[in-house]
């Protein structure tokens, strides 16, 4: 069974899982996402298509036994005794039993590895939008390898109960208030076209920034919510619209139409609220996409398109240096 949990000091989540778990949730997420994101009229899909392989091969190496593993507690200590306690177990079963719970007495092996947390935040967002939209029976039709609808509804399932884990994860360190609204507003407004336009450089500015061992777990817990509102399609450019659109006529439509636009005002409501909260407390700049964009596209102007390399002397220069292979997660 798939686990997943928040690292000690909230610079990620780890994923956890045996050899199966694993490679079927990793064949999952590449099977189904390339049948999805090929069929979308987008000009980030494929971008987006790399990031979520990104993903793949992280869980990959895991399974492969690249990362980390530990012994998961399994009450392999336990086996036979309560069928002992029902009925008489003969000798030979129960020195089979007693073997057996000697080679797994230690616990089942499970594979695990590390997601810093804005790409964790930003992969729970891009897979929920789509799942959220029911595949074409057309998109199967010009597939030259072996993929059908019951193989995609298989991978949609495993791709639905790994969102749900991370839900479940960041429910535990999110304020009540703030993981309702935006539950409610992921569910409400899926906007599809806003998560995979993949923000890579701000999503790896974030996980720069997330990394630096400046920062405590509390400034963490702190930010955290600031980080999911800023990476979800909150749009406060619609606030007067939706205002507007909240204050029709009481008639059956309308009222639907109110009650939609107040979770998304709510959320608007959080995202201002914990914005100005941010500010006062971090130490470094943590800027949002339109503002991290703008200063991108100034440097852009200046010193020329980024490459790989330059981008990652970019965030030294501006985040501080962060030393990959010991992060404090």
């Amino acid at each position: 069974m798939i686990k997943i949990r928040n690292s000690n000091n909230l610079v990620g989540i780890t994923i956890l899982g045996d050899y199966e778990d694993l490679r079927a949730l990793r064949d999952a997420l590449y099977y189904y996402t390339e049948l999805f994101l090929s069929n979308q009229d987008h000009p980030d899909a494929y971008d987006c298509q790399q990031s979520i392989l990104g993903l793949c091969y992280d869980i990959r190496h895991a399974y492969q036994g690249d990362r980390d593993f530990e012994a998961v507690p399994n009450n392999a200590e336990n086996i036979a005794i309560l069928a002992e306690c029902i009925y008489e177990i003969d000798p030979v079963s129960k020195e089979s039993i007693e073997s057996s719970r000697k080679t797994f007495g230690h616990g089942n092996l499970y594979f695990s590895v590390d997601i810093l947390y804005p790409w964790a935040i930003y992969y729970l967002y891009v897979l929920q939008a789509i799942i959220d939209i029911p595949c074409d029976q057309s998109w199967f039709e010009k597939l030259d390898y072996p993929y059908d609808e019951y193989r995609a509804e298989h991978d949609m399932a495993l791709i639905q109960y790994f969102v749900q884990l991370l839900w479940g994860c960041v429910k535990t360190v999110l304020p009540p208030r703030v993981f309702k609204a935006l539950w409610d507003y992921t569910r409400t407004f899926s906007h599809t076209d806003y998560y995979i336009s993949c923000p890579d450089l701000y999503v790896q500015w974030l996980s720069h920034y997330w990394a630096s061992k400046k920062q405590s777990r509390e400034t963490r817990v702190s930010l955290l919510p600031m980080l999911f509102l800023e990476l979800s399609s909150i749009d406060p450019e619609d606030e007067d619209s939706l205002l507007e659109e909240s204050s029709e006529k009481d008639d059956r439509f309308n009222e639907f139409v109110r009650s939609i636009n107040q979770t998304a005002l709510q959320c608007m409501n959080l995202y201002d609220n914990y914005y100005d909260l941010m500010q006062s407390i971090s130490t470094l700049p943590f800027y949002s996409t339109d503002e991290f964009y703008s200063i991108i596209s100034e440097y852009v102007d200046e010193h020329g398109p980024f490459t790989e390399e330059s981008f990652d002397e970019y965030l030294d220069d501006t985040l501080g240096s962060v030393d990959w292979d010991n992060v404090m997660w």
